[in-house]
Order: structure tokens, then C-alpha cells, then sequence
């Protein structure tokens, strides 16, 4: 199996023993780097305040109404445009996204 983990040690770099005790894992004094050793997520991930988990989360949440609420209703024109076309009419009113998004601007603005 191998010697035990200390799980709180790998999570917080603040808790571990002085890489000269003992206790020290042959990860830390192996790599070559000053100080404790951090794995690849905690160099890259920090922990933020919950009031800036809070900010970030509905200002994405924001953001993706806003990008995809116009082409959902786009995709909904564009399925009930062929339930609703009649052999005498010209064809459809709406061709694609693109066109749909164009039409839909010019002439619903945004």
C-alpha cells in the first residue's frame, strides 16, 4: 500500500510540516521548488469569497440569457413557421439563424 496520506496537508500548503521534519512527503523535497510543494489544481485554482462566487455566478447567469434567449426564439419562429405555411403564400418568412437574426433586428430592433 504505502505510507498514509495526510489528506488536510495536500488541500492546505499552509499546513504542512517544514520540509525538513520527518513527516515531510518525498513529494516537496523532490521537485525542487522553495517551500511546500502545491499540486497543479491549487496553483491554478484559488478559493474565492462566497460574496464573489455569488457576483460571478449570476453575471454569468446574465450573460447567457441574454445570448441565448434571441436565438431560442428564433428556433421557435422558425419551427412554427413550418406548421403554418400555406401552399398559397410566398414560402417561408424565416431561412436560417443568420437571416433570422438579421430580420429580427431590422425589424424588431434589439
Amino acid at each position: 500500500m504505502g505510507p498514509p496520506v495526510d489528506r488536510a496537508a495536500q488541500c492546505n500548503p499552509e499546513a504542512r510540516p517544514p520540509s525538513g521534519s520527518s513527516s515531510s512527503s518525498s513529494n516537496s523535497s523532490s521537485s525542487g521548488t522553495s517551500g511546500p510543494a502545491m499540486s497543479k489544481y491549487q496553483q491554478y485554482h484559488t478559493v474565492r469569497p462566497l460574496w464573489q462566487q455569488l457576483c460571478l455566478g449570476g453575471a454569468s447567469a446574465g450573460i447567457s440569457v441574454i445570448v441565448t434567449n434571441p436565438m431560442d426564439v428564433i428556433k421557435c419562429r422558425l419551427q412554427l413557421q413550418m406548421q403554418q405555411v400555406e401552399p398559397s403564400s410566398s414560402g417561408p418568412h424565416y431561412r436560417g439563424m443568420v437571416q433570422g437574426v438579421q430580420l429580427m433586428l431590422r425589424s424588431e430592433g434589439w
